[in-house]
């Protein structure tokens, strides 16, 4: 019986990784763990051995699994919101391979949601509970081996709302105006919205906000207001659905212009408008600064902090029975956890999100 002897030992190693810090290595090292040992004990240990065995050790670890995983995810999300903050930035290679891990985590988990509610009840009475642990354990270690290989090419990526800062993408959605005349509704995009070759589009609808498609004409004069170099004149060119645009006009210096925009139609009275912008060069300042807002982050944060003493809650509840002092540790960081994640929550409403 040393073999058995063995495996209560493991087995109560297990309970008593719920006292040590929960780090993702006690989840993953937990599966590594259990990946080599279930065959041995499928291969080596009486039928009746095997059972108390797998009924004993499994329900440990998986209190241990779940207080890591929900830790995980709750830190997590809250990391990929610091570190990519807009959706744009997931084009970045960040943003790439944080949804290549995002999408290896869902199998991970349905495979460990099929473990801890079909296989564990069963491990006591069923012999056929064992081998279907085994297999789905092996393809857990496989899959975790993967995100954590994900997770080593994130901290060598640059974060992703830094990379979506220096490529401008949230500055190439350009610059939008609207104006109000004589009935039309005139809406000017300038896009990428910085100095050098732009786009102008402009989307015309009536007071019904039905698109005009039969405007005789739709005039643009471009005029430079910090120094008389002269006017532009053209007029735009009808793209279908009300929207008439021209590409490629040369918009080269920094500073104040305005867009002069007459509509003609044959059914109601000239439309006209006038827009001001202020165009940058790109590289000194015509890209948006992406970053967390303090106000959001704060309130994230506190939140964070509240599902992370729930889960701590929960947990407690589940090991309350055993009388261990794990448990009674688990529900003292739960009211610790859950009453400051609150606490935060209310200043920074009370501040007003200063």
């Amino acid at each position: 019986m040393g073999d058995v002897e063995r495996l209560v030992a493991v087995s109560l190693a297990a309970g008593n990784l719920n006292l040590r810090p929960l780090r993702a290595c006690g989840w993953m090292g937990g599966l590594f763990h259990l990946a080599s040992d279930v065959p041995y004990m499928l291969r080596t240990l009486p039928l009746a051995d095997r059972r108390v065995l797998l009924a004993t050790l499994v329900p440990r670890f998986s209190i241990l699994a779940t207080l890591c995983v929900g830790t995980l995810i709750i830190t997590g999300l809250y990391s990929a919101w610091v570190q990519v903050t807009v959706l744009p930035a997931l084009r970045t290679p960040y943003g790439l391979t944080l949804l290549s891990k995002l999408a290896l985590c869902i199998p991970l988990l349905a495979l460990g949601a099929l473990n801890l509610l079909w296989v564990r009840p069963q491990l006591a009475f069923q012999d056929s509970a064992g081998r279907w642990l085994c297999r789905l354990v092996i393809r857990e270690v496989v899959l975790g081996t993967l995100v954590l290989f994900a997770v080593g090419c994130l901290t060598s990526l640059e974060p992703a709302r830094q990379a979506a800062t220096r490529q401008g993408l949230l500055s190439r959605r350009g610059l939008t105006l609207q104006d109000r005349t004589e009935g039309t509704q005139v809406t000017l995009d300038i896009r990428p919205g910085w100095v050098g070759p732009n786009s102008l589009v402009i989307t015309l609808t009536d007071s019904w906000h039905t698109p005009i498609r039969h405007a005789s004409d739709v005039h643009i004069r471009l005029r430079y207001l910090d120094a008389d170099i002269g006017e532009t004149a053209f007029s735009a060119l009808p793209r279908g659905d009300g929207v008439y645009g021209r590409d490629h006009l040369s918009m080269s210096i920094a500073g104040h212009w305005e867009v002069q925009v007459h509509v003609r139609r044959p059914d109601a009275f000239d439309a006209r408008s006038i827009f001001h912008v202020v165009l940058v060069p790109e590289g000194a300042g015509g890209k948006t600064a992406i970053a967390p807002t303090r106000h959001t982050g704060i309130l994230l944060w506190g939140g964070a902090l509240v599902l992370l003493g729930s889960l701590c809650l929960v947990t407690g509840i589940a090991l309350r029975g055993r009388q261990t002092l794990a448990g009674v540790l688990a529900l003292g960081f739960g009211v610790t956890l859950t009453f400051a994640g609150f606490l935060v929550i209310y200043l920074q409403l009370v501040q007003g999100g200063t």
